[in-house]
């Protein structure tokens, strides 16, 4: 009998403790939907994060909903406007996102970025007012925090970490509007960056080339040439802005790492590259949709997003054009999660 009233008093004892460490637990672990709104998609990262300590606990789920906003500024009067048209189309697409996944942001944690396409619009803010009335916190931040993010999240990447000299490391982040390099340089996080995408580098090619050579949807044999030598000359000033990066090329010192969903989705997934792409292997696939209609690429990618089928020949092209500037024959993608360092960031949550 005294030996239970022992255990008896014990359990009283602890129990408060026990009670208190389970609200612990509980206070510190959140469920957060993190987005990254692009020029040509939505990405939605859903993690379990523990606030105490600032860490991911867990990476829950991800999903993709593919947007227009690139090309519907192209497509307006002035190249820098959405239209009411637009607004409501892609806003339509962001709904279908949080509905097949069952995510109310007005009862949940929902935060996240927006990129070029927003950087770039004279009227993003109304866009952004309406996810905000969804609950979406979601902050429009700058070609050189937009690198930095990527870098930084690539860096937690074990493949990276395993590199000897962190310093000859840039990180490759390639959107819709823009392009990013990340290097380290004197312990600091130096963006070399350039207003030249996926979407909009076509444009910029075509403004330089003779009329004859930009009739079709893809550049046919005799045209390649002249467009690839233009898209070479429209991003060498962008790496030759910066004597680090522009001595590192010098030096063959660069190993260049790729991180996104254009990486992952659009090379590996949709067109079978390997995870090390060879900058012989772009100009070879670019060169093969020479003298191809749409609907011929089409189906011969099925699973391919529309826009990213009338862009995939000069999105090869802007690649190839970065590694020849770099002066590197290829790339390694790596399959950091921006997601991570979003639902890290005080600013985000707070």
């Amino acid at each position: 009998m005294k030996y239970c009233l022992q255990i008896a008093a014990l359990v009283l004892l602890f129990s408060p403790f026990s009670a208190q460490s389970q609200s612990a637990n509980t206070l510190c672990s959140e469920i957060r939907y993190t987005f990254d709104i692009g020029s040509a998609s939505a990405k939605l990262g859903v993690l379990n994060v523990d606030p105490c300590q600032n860490k991911v606990i867990s990476f829950l789920k991800s999903d993709v909903e593919h947007l227009s906003l690139q090309h519907c500024l192209s497509e307006s009067a002035d190249h820098n406007t959405l239209t009411d048209a637009c607004v409501v189309q892609e806003l339509t697409k962001l709904n279908n996102l949080l509905k097949r996944n069952n995510i109310d942001c007005t009862v949940k944690r929902c935060a996240g970025i927006a990129t070029a396409w927003a950087r770039y619009a004279k009227n993003s803010e109304k866009f952004l007012q309406q996810l905000a009335q969804l609950g979406l916190k979601i902050k429009v931040i700058s070609q050189e925090d937009e690198g930095k993010f990527a870098y930084r999240s690539a860096m937690l990447h074990p493949v990276i970490q395993r590199v000897d000299t962190k310093e000859e490391v840039a990180i490759l982040d390639v959107g819709g509007g823009s392009f990013q390099i990340g290097i380290e340089k004197v312990d600091d996080i130096k963006i070399v960056g350039g207003k030249i995408g996926v979407f909009n580098i076509k444009k910029y090619i075509n403004q330089h080339l003779p009329h004859e050579h930009k009739q079709n949807l893809y550049y046919n044999e005799e045209e390649f040439p002249h467009a690839l030598k233009m898209a070479i000359k429209l991003v060498a000033p962008y790496i030759a802005s910066d004597n680090h990066l522009k001595e590192m090329a010098k030096k063959d010192k660069v190993q260049v790492f790729a991180v996104g969903l254009l990486f992952l989705d659009g090379l590996m997934t949709k067109l079978a590259f390997n995870h090390i792409v060879r900058k012989d292997e772009l100009l070879k696939v670019a060169q093969s949709f020479a003298g191809m209609t749409e609907e011929e690429v089409a189906n011969k990618y099925p699973e391919m997003n529309r826009l990213l089928v009338q862009n995939v020949q000069v999105m090869l092209m802007l690649l190839y054009a970065i590694l020849e500037n770099l002066q590197v024959e290829q790339f390694e993608i790596v399959d950091a999660r921006l997601f991570d360092y979003i639902a890290l960031e005080d600013e985000f949550w707070n």
